[in-house]
């Protein structure tokens, strides 16, 4: 799977690349969808051609070296020398000394994750709390064993066969768009309306601000760090395309389009 590495861009290159945006030199003309692809066409080609790409294996496991303080670190490797040593010549002093450090060893590392999980608890924060467990899951897809539907018991652990079950469930209790709005009563007079938008850049610029910097990317596979990062850049960009479609009255399908991600809350259910 190949991924943009945002990290890595070519910063003074996307930055001239957007300062020379063509809502800049001409105003937008079309329907909001025409007009939508006008912006954001630049952006990907800028994209494409300064933001380099990786190659990211979603099933490989890379080992994770743990990090302990240096009082643990010295008494792992007085461990090592210790095991070393009853290898060469099994004495019961030698064995002794051995299963002592063992022992040693185990109080210092759960004195060590006994104060790690403290220090979670007195945060008082939920998202805090949620990492540190997610990070401890031996099934790192978040998703355990799925009973299947047909009955016998079986298990399934594919991933490939758990996504398609999971897949199959949610179409099966959910409905297909017609795609006919419902018709809603108006619920104010007829004089009440609103006859302008104020859209300033402090206001873009407050919105941008306040955007998660680590949030997935949507449907358009931009992510709000990249918006953030070259904000400055997309301002008078973005004022444009925003006041064009605030006067046109419409706005792209794209923008009507969402990555749903359902959370399955148990590990073994039964479907």
């Amino acid at each position: 799977m190949y991924t943009y590495d945002f990290d890595n861009c070519n910063v003074d290159a996307i930055t001239e690349a957007l300062i020379n945006h063509p809502f800049c030199a001409a105003a937008p003309t079309g329907s909001a969808d025409e007009v939508w692809a006008q912006f954001i066409q630049p952006v990907y080609l800028a994209i494409d051609q300064f933001v380099p790409v990786r190659c990211y294996n979603h099933t490989g496991k890379v080992a994770k070296i743990k990090r302990y303080p240096r009082h643990i670190n010295r008494a792992i490797r007085k461990k090592a020398a210790l095991w070393r040593r009853l290898r060469n010549s099994r004495t019961s002093d030698n064995k002794a000394a051995y299963y002592n450090q063992v022992a040693t060893c185990k109080s210092l590392l759960f004195e060590y994750e006994k104060s790690k999980e403290m220090k979670v608890i007195k945060k008082s924060q939920v998202g805090a709390f949620y990492r540190y467990v997610n990070r401890r899951m031996t099934s790192k897809s978040g998703v355990g064993p799925l009973r299947h539907p047909n009955g016998g018991g079986t298990v399934v652990t594919d991933d490939s066969d758990k996504a398609n079950m999971l897949n199959d469930y949610f179409c099966s209790v959910s409905i297909v768009d017609d795609g006919i709005s419902p018709e809603f009563d108006r619920r104010v007079s007829s004089n009440v309306y609103l006859d302008a938008i104020d859209i300033t850049r402090e206001s873009i610029l407050k919105f941008i601000q306040k955007s998660k910097a680590g949030t997935s990317p949507g449907p358009d596979g931009i992510p709000s760090s990249f918006l953030k990062q070259f904000k400055l850049s997309l301002l008078d960009p973005l004022l444009i395309l925003f006041r064009y479609l605030a006067e046109l009255g419409h706005m792209p399908n794209d923008w009507k389009l969402a990555n749903i991600t359902p959370v399955l809350k148990k590990a073994l259910l039964l479907i």
